[in-house]
């Protein structure tokens, strides 16, 4: 009876030793594949496991480091840290893992859900999480995780990813840190202002370094900017050129930031990488200051004779690589943000010049000017600007300050003009080379508007002449929006045959005038004469 009563027992706790639990952790990512590993089994005593002896999840390397199981977990829990013992046991001794068999068949996750581990005996377990995909994923970060098994156990995993952004400055504010956009209308030769931003993982103190790169990569209409300015947690860097000596500062808590420009990836034009450690004696991990932290680096590339005139734009893109695995001691893992992409535009005039019966008409010349803010580099008041004799030039205010925009004669034309790389603003056209026995064109003030977005250009107009599109092939003009496609403002200016003419208020008005005047008045002395004369 004794015997049966006892085997009775063994069979209840047997039995409920050996139902099976189960892990299920919420947040698991596609494209991973979660692999679990039995550390330690043992015996349930409540909530807790005695009796500890080896799983099957590492191998004999690992346990000879310690005379038993148990031996281990003490170790373990003086440490007093099992993320330590989880990178421990992953990354191994020179390069070679500790990990032993997989317990089961591993989690590989098509679409993002849970991560399911059924019918687990009690006992630790090494979960670890890692990226199928051999290069480096969007959004993606890696971590392993050492569970305790006594019942069910639900959570979740255990993982952030950075984020970032690129935006290039609305040349309307002028402001470098505020009002930025994904798109925006620029002239050749312009500077054009960029500014690049990351957020960091809200989980950065739980590595013991963490770093984000920024991978820039600028089409051929702009280029490479030569300085940057990098500004993290109150700190401001000048990075340091290519193979130079990075720039650090440590803050008041302990982390230092290291900023330095380093070789960029392939196809990419330019790389910045921004590094935290943290400093201080026993100090293992980050500061939490590191968490969710914002990064920006601010630059200017200038657009270039190779820019793309209106569509499809002048394209500039920016990722951040950063680190993903906390249990990767040097921070080195890898996760990539999706590439954000910003477009410069910039348009350009047609002018097809022609003679009073619309035909095309030769030797004609014309200089554009764009009103600037005094200070503008190249900048010449108006007062200052010198013309030849016969330019009409009366549009130009000599109070403001103006740039020249330089003219192109057509290939194969002799009488259309192009003025190319403008953008939105005001303009005085003014015809400088005039074709013999013609009357100069009156100069005249202009200004081009437009709507881009990342997408395109959704509107362009400019104001007389330009105010009619491009002529089709069937000679027809459509008013109102302008050749989007091509960026392209259109006007038909037309020079009169013919002697000029005194204007009002000339010489030649004052001298007709003058002589009526004295006509006048010699009647009125004739008129008085002859009446005296009468009278006597």
């Amino acid at each position: 009876a004794l015997i049966a009563i006892m085997m009775l027992a063994m069979a209840v706790t047997v039995y409920a030793a050996g139902e099976g639990k189960t892990i299920t952790l919420e947040g698991g990512k596609a494209g991973h594949t979660y692999t679990l590993y039995q550390i330690f089994t043992g015996t349930v005593d409540g909530d807790e496991l005695t009796n500890l002896q080896w799983g099957t999840g590492v191998n004999a390397a690992y346990k000879a480091q310690y005379a038993t199981a148990a031996a281990c977990a003490e170790a373990i829990a003086d440490k007093g840290d099992a993320r330590a013992t989880a990178q421990e046991i992953v990354e191994g001794a020179e390069g070679s893992s500790y990990l032993g068999a997989a317990f089961g068949d591993a989690c590989v996750l098509t679409e993002d859900g849970d991560v399911e581990f059924t019918d687990l005996p009690e006992g630790y377990y090494l979960i670890v999480d890692t990226n199928n995909n051999q290069s480096v994923v969007e959004g993606d970060y890696n971590s392993a995780y050492i569970v305790k098994v006594v019942k069910d156990v639900t959570g979740e995993i255990k993982g952030d990813s950075a984020t970032s952004d690129k935006a290039v400055v609305d040349p309307e504010t002028g402001e470098a840190a505020a009002d930025t956009v994904d798109a925006a209308a620029y002239n050749i030769g312009d500077d054009v202002p960029f500014i690049l931003t990351a957020t960091t993982a809200d989980n950065v103190a739980s590595y013991k370094k963490y770093h984000i790169t920024f991978q820039d990569k600028q089409s051929a209409g702009l280029d490479a900017p030569e300085s940057f300015t990098v500004t993290v947690l109150g700190e401001t860097f000048t990075v340091p050129a290519e193979g130079e000596d990075p720039a650090a500062k440590t803050t008041a808590n302990g982390t230092k930031i290291t900023v330095s420009k380093v070789t960029p990836d392939s196809g990419n034009t330019f790389a910045i990488k921004v590094e935290f450690e943290p400093t201080g004696e026993g100090v293992t991990y980050l500061n939490s200051e590191c968490n969710n932290t914002t990064i920006t680096v601010n630059y200017t590339s200038t657009l270039n004779e190779n820019a793309e005139i209106g569509l499809p734009g002048n394209e500039n893109k920016s990722h951040i690589t950063y680190s993903n695995n906390p249990e990767d001691e040097d921070g080195g893992d890898e996760g990539k943000t999706p590439d954000d992409t910003v477009k410069v535009f910039t348009y350009k005039t047609v002018i097809d010049k022609v003679d009073e019966a619309g035909n095309a008409l030769a030797d004609a010349g014309f200089t554009l000017y764009k009103e600037v803010a005094e200070g503008t580099t190249d900048a010449v008041l108006g007062s200052e600007i010198e013309f030849a004799d016969g330019v009409e030039h009366s549009a130009i205010d000599n109070e403001k300050y103006y740039v020249v925009k330089e003219m192109t004669l057509v290939s194969g034309s002799t009488n259309q003009f192009e003025f190319k790389g403008l953008a939105d603003g005001t303009y005085v056209l003014v015809e400088t080379a005039i074709p013999d026995g013609y009357n100069a064109f009156n100069s005249v003030e202009f200004t081009i508007s437009s709507t881009v977005t990342e997408d395109g250009i959704t509107s362009l107009t400019g104001t007389d002449p330009f105010t009619t599109t491009n002529p089709g092939e069937d000679g027809d003009v459509t008013s109102g929006t302008h050749a989007l496609d091509s960026g392209e403002l259109y006007a038909e200016i037309e020079n009169n045959s013919g002697q000029v003419l005194p204007e009002t208020g000339g010489m030649g008005t004052r001298i007709f005038y003058v002589v009526g005047s004295i006509l006048v008045l010699a009647a009125g002395v004739i008129l008085v004469v002859r009446r005296r004369a009468a009278a006597h």
